[in-house]
């Protein structure tokens, strides 16, 4: 009895370690995740982006004024619409939820070619949780009167974290 103690401790100190490092080998953080529901099941499927996975899809760049910030602003990221497009998926109404449990609806209608923008850069460098990151969805202000409504700013959610897809 006493033997198996020395070998479960070097099972538990050599072996685990290597089967643990197995299971997780990116060492990218998911940033992003989109919720798709299934009727099929009781949770919905998931599709889970790092900032590297979201910096290879095609990106746009809005320059645009907030009212977050001061001045004009360079925003980098992957428009809404060709996420969905790259995630095969329907153009639907969705759900932005932040880090802080804020969320709003996002309509069809802001899912456009000129619509919201999943940033991950502002003026050409990566954004902090502190600074309103690492995602934020934002609109291009300036260029589309129609996106300056509280609407507009009420969706245009920071320290996005997760896209749930309405049915």
């Amino acid at each position: 009895m006493t033997c198996l103690r020395p070998l479960s401790f070097l099972f538990a100190t050599l072996l685990c370690p290597l089967v643990a490092s197995a299971e997780n080998t990116s060492t990218d953080p998911v940033i992003l995740t989109l919720a798709i529901p299934d009727n099929t099941q009781a949770t919905a499927r998931e599709i889970t982006f790092t900032r590297a996975e979201l910096m290879d899809l095609p990106a746009t760049t809005y320059q645009t004024s907030t009212i977050w910030t001061e001045g004009v602003q360079d925003f980098q990221g992957v428009l809404l619409r060709t996420l969905l497009e790259h995630a095969d998926l329907p153009v639907r109404t969705m759900t932005a939820h932040a880090i802080n449990d804020y969320f709003a609806t996002i309509p069809i209608g802001d899912i456009t070619e000129n619509g919201a923008l999943v940033a991950y850069t502002l003026n050409g460098d990566p954004m902090s949780v502190r600074d309103k990151g690492p995602l934020w969805l934002i609109y291009p202000f300036d260029q589309e009167d129609r996106f300056i409504t509280e609407q507009h700013f009420s969706r245009s959610v920071w320290q996005l974290i997760r896209l749930e897809i309405e049915e």
